[in-house]
């Protein structure tokens, strides 16, 4: 249950998938302006978490690992 000191007014959603060279400004803007006017604000990055999940050195090797073994079976299996 939440009390009224943790409820808050808006929650603003950047979702995935936007180039991961640049943050994404918009939210961030409206965030501020929305707190200038005496709203209680969330922000959360959906696509900063789907880079940081996806580049993770884990998901990356078995990526690459499916990748090259799928290449490996196509290049047995191929007909010239």
């Amino acid at each position: 249950m939440f009390t009224k000191s943790t409820q808050k007014d808006c929650l603003i959603i950047f979702p995935p998938v936007f180039y991961p060279h640049m943050p994404y400004l918009a939210t961030a803007s409206l965030t501020a302006y929305l707190k200038n006017d005496g709203l209680s604000v969330a922000q959360k990055d959906q696509n900063l978490d789907f880079y940081n999940y996806i580049l993770q050195q884990k998901i990356v090797s078995e990526s690459y690992l499916k990748i090259w073994m799928r290449l490996k079976i196509e290049k047995i299996f191929r007909t010239n």
